[in-house]
């Protein structure tokens, strides 16, 4: 179909490029979570207004994941399966989707919790479900082939393997050949660790093992690098913890929160900071225990708070969601170096901002390249508008002031509201979100894409 016919309403997505690979397969890009896609070359300043609309679902899903040439997307109220899409079939609602892959379980218990619990790794796709019949709770991991090929008759996909535990789910994040899972169960949180191959299941598919698993009382929220995983405030490496007992085993190390995270080049960064977790020397370890104790390197100064979700990477900086304040229908994103910068004092540094990001309505959700950072909004003057926004990630076009105040480059609406950040991939842009009660007369998943040349 050429772009000249590419009209009114369609359904698709692209992919974005995470480390070597082509793909936005988990909550924040990867398993880092950091949001962060420096390959995508797709978008840049030179050609961000000319993004348009090329495709609109007419449901609501809880977030796009891009792999494989598809669009994932998990249908709010239709829990128990995984609806792709081929990225390159517009104006074909519903025909064009390609496969479905059909969970045992709820993926989420509400509408808000499924897209940490759904990851796309490379021919593989993993989701974590709620088992409603099991008494006590249970939780069931499995496996998909994310092509739609292994284990698929009719378009209608089973998982390849499994493995069912007792617990009420939190999380999964894939990263050097490991699925990890964080649950909740009757004595507390654990963490449990997967291959990504039925290998570990022996001859019962339907019964897989841990390759290791620990108590972990420090929070559920997942993020890993191919050396450490993060749950809650405590690492681990991804091979497993060497000191343990009966009641546990002990992390690495134990940071000052249980926010959820996202991991760059041996820091972790939370709402409330910035910690080292591959270097311990700045750590208190006591005597009796291996665990590593590491205070916050700086804290980001806010004039209200910030939102608890895991701040997005932008080359050199790090950027931290406002809460708006009481009765206002606009928050920021703030920017602040890695590092901190040189404006901050006290113990530990509080630091202040090198730019504010201000996008029509209450700031939602943070993605970035390597030249643009785009935010997600709604709520714009109390109406549950969305709204899709680009701006210079080198904080200089559309940027004035001290700290620098910000302006988008572009922005269109979503026809959606209480969005997620989006995936970013080879000139396209997946946004997801929820209707307004028959209010936003669109509302879904809604891509926008740079035209091909000529």
């Amino acid at each position: 179909m050429r772009w000249s016919r590419v009209r009114g309403i369609a359904i698709g997505a692209l992919v974005g490029l995470i480390s070597a690979g082509c793909s936005w397969g988990q909550l924040g890009g990867d398993a880092s979570r950091a949001g962060y896609v420096p390959l995508e070359t797709g978008i840049t300043l030179a050609n961000v207004n000319q993004l348009q609309r090329t495709s609109q679902t007419p449901f609501d899903f809880q977030g796009a994941f891009l792999a494989n040439g598809f669009l994932y997307t998990i249908p709010t109220g239709v829990t128990d399966r995984i609806v792709t899409r081929p990225v390159d079939q517009v104006g074909c609602i519903p025909s064009c989707v390609a496969f479905r892959l059909m969970v045992s379980g709820r993926i989420a218990p509400d509408e808000f919790t499924g897209l940490n619990r759904f990851a796309v790794v490379g021919n593989d796709a993993f989701v974590l479900s709620h088992l409603d019949t099991a008494n006590p709770p249970a939780m069931i991991l499995e496996a998909f082939d994310a092509r739609g090929a292994r284990n698929c008759t009719a378009g209608l996909c089973r998982a390849m393997w499994s493995a069912t535990r007792p617990g009420i789910g939190a999380e999964i994040a894939v990263a050097d050949g490991r699925v990890f899972e964080s649950v909740w169960t009757d004595v507390g949180a654990e963490l449990r660790a997967y291959g990504t191959s039925a290998a570990q299941c022996g001859a019962d598919l339907a019964a897989c093992r841990p390759l290791w698993s620990t108590p972990s009382n420090f929070g559920t929220a997942l993020a890993a690098t191919t050396k450490y995983v993060s749950m809650g405030s405590a690492v681990y490496p991804v091979t497993g913890p060497t000191t343990c007992v009966a009641a546990g085993c002990d992390p690495l190390l134990i940071r000052a929160n249980q926010l959820p995270a996202s991991m760059a080049e041996g820091w972790i960064y939370t709402s409330a900071g910035r910690t080292r977790f591959d270097d311990r020397s700045s750590c208190f370890t006591g005597s009796a225990s291996t665990t590593a104790i590491c205070p916050i390197d700086w804290v980001p100064a806010a004039r209200t708070s910030f939102v608890a979700t895991p701040p997005t990477l932008t080359g050199a900086n790090v950027t931290f969601i406002e809460q708006p304040e009481n009765g206002a229908t606009e928050a920021a994103v703030r920017v602040f170096p890695r590092d901190g910068g040189t404006d901050c004092a006290g113990t530990p540094r509080v630091c202040q901002p090198v730019a504010d990001l201000v996008p029509d309505g209450v700031s939602k959700g943070v993605s970035a390249t390597r030249d643009l950072i785009f935010v997600t909004s709604d709520g714009v003057a109390g109406t549950p508008i969305g709204w899709l926004s680009a701006f210079d990630a080198r904080l200089e076009q559309n940027c004035g002031g001290t700290p620098k105040r910000c302006t988008p480059l572009w922005s269109q609406l979503t026809y959606s509201f209480g969005l997620w950040a989006p995936a970013i991939a080879n000139g396209h842009i997946a946004v997801s979100g929820r209707t307004g009660g028959g209010v936003i007369p669109n509302p879904g998943v809604g891509v926008f894409s740079i035209p091909p040349a000529g």
